[in-house]
């Protein structure tokens, strides 16, 4: 049964119209940019800390560094293309981009502490713990986002710029 719903979504996936039109339908909506922009996030993260593990580097440095990297790419990410955060004066950017770094760094640590945690005290592998963590990030992050950093503006605000 699998390996039928596995062939039908990989020919579904691999016709171009379906795969425009997804896309298309994602980015349509917040949620779904979002969605997208987390998938490249995640995957940046993933990859960058795979690599620097692969080459020999200690698991909380590789981690570490795929945070910050992951953190810097994905405020643009989320600025630009999903929130679409856009006419606001100097102030409000330094301000925006202040609590975008407050809320990741929080995350961050989250996400660099329960590693070690469960790495050195639970004794769990080194990747499936970056996975297992990365699913409750995603959720957080998202979270914070919305209703803290990219927080819809009221007609008010508005109209003081």
């Amino acid at each position: 049964m699998l390996k039928h719903i596995t062939v039908w979504f990989g020919r579904w996936l691999s016709s171009p119209g379906n795969l425009r039109n997804l896309i298309k339908k994602l980015t349509a909506r917040e949620f779904g940019r979002y969605i997208l922009a987390g998938i490249s996030t995640t995957l940046l993260n993933l990859v960058l800390y795979s690599i620097l593990l692969l080459c020999g580097l200690k698991y909380y440095w590789a981690n570490l560094i795929a945070i910050i990297s992951a953190k810097l790419y994905a405020y643009a990410a989320n600025k630009f293309f999903v929130f679409k955060s856009r006419g606001l004066n100097t102030r409000e950017n330094i301000a925006e981009a202040g609590a975008y770094f407050a809320a990741r760094g929080a995350t961050g640590v989250f996400d660099y502490a329960t590693v070690i945690i469960l790495v050195e005290y639970l004794s769990f592998s080194p990747f499936y713990s970056k996975y297992a963590v990365m699913g409750a990030v995603i959720v957080l992050n998202y979270i914070l986002g919305k209703y803290y950093v990219f927080k819809p503006r009221t007609a008010k605000a508005k109209k003081k710029k």
